[in-house]
Order: structure tokens, then C-alpha cells, then sequence
């Protein structure tokens, strides 16, 4: 089942609108794609129209050109490009490459501001590496 909207698409197994559709709720294989083709995917997904927030929970797996992040849950801005993702059982983690650089990153709070700037504050128990290579003439 689809849900589409201006700025995302959700898919599900099961997939429910509350409020005359302002509110949507997906059980079950969720996926989101955002308008520049970020994924997230959950066990359980919803979607503020109002808010224009994607919420996931459950297993989360967010797959974008610099990466792939892992998380009990996420929030997801549409309008903002704001990701946040917070530690429920597990810290969030990030497996990111940008400019050549290979980074891993835990965290008790990771939040990506707008995918484009590639710009990430981690907060909160911080562990992780930065690995990069040097081109020498």
C-alpha cells in the first residue's frame, strides 16, 4: 500500500490514515522516500501532515548518498531536511562517507542537518573514527 504526499511517499504492509488523511500510520516492511531519494525504513511508520514529520521506530534503517544510519527510532523533518535519531534500547549509529573520508559513528543523539550540507552533531556518549587517505604527488 502508498501513501503519497508532495514531499515524501511511504509503502507498508498495512497502511492507515487518521484525521481525513492528515495522519498516517504504516505497520509492517514501512519505507519512506523523500524527494531526494533518501530512504528511511521500520517496522512502524508515521506521518504528520500538519507537522510535515516522518516518524519511525522499530529496526530503523536510513539509507542516503553519504550513507547508511541505523536507530531504535528516528524523526525526520520533510520540510527542514532534519534528522533526528535518539537512543531507546541502542545508540544510533552512522556508517557515512563524504569528500573521500570513511567515517563510523555512535552516539546517544545523532541529528543530520539538511542531507545536502552533510552536517552532523553527534551528542551524548560519542564513539567513532574518521578514516582518510592522503593523495601525495
Amino acid at each position: 500500500m502508498d501513501a503519497v504526499f508532495a514531499a515524501i511517499t511511504i509503502t507498508g504492509s498495512q497502511i492507515y490514515a487518521r484525521n481525513k488523511g492528515e495522519y498516517i500510520v504504516s505497520r509492517g516492511n514501512s519505507k519512506a522516500v523523500d524527494s531526494d531519494k533518501n530512504v528511511i525504513r521500520s517496522e512502524i511508520m508515521t506521518y504528520d501532515k500538519n507537522k510535515s514529520a516522518v516518524s519511525a521506530f522499530g529496526n530503523v534503517v536510513i539509507v542516503t548518498s553519504s550513507g547508511t544510519i541505523r536507530s531504535d527510532n528516528a524523526v525526520y523533518d520533510t520540510d527542514s531536511k532534519i534528522l533526528i535519531m535518539r537512543k531507546d534500547k541502542k545508540r544510533p549509529e552512522a556508517d557515512v562517507i563524504y569528500e573521500g573520508r570513511k567515517g563510523f559513528y555512535r552516539a546517544d543523539k545523532i541529528t543530520f542537518y539538511n542531507y545536502d550540507k552533510k552536517r552532523i552533531l553527534l551528542e551524548g556518549d560519542v564513539s567513532g573514527k574518521i578514516q582518510m587517505e592522503d593523495k601525495l604527488p
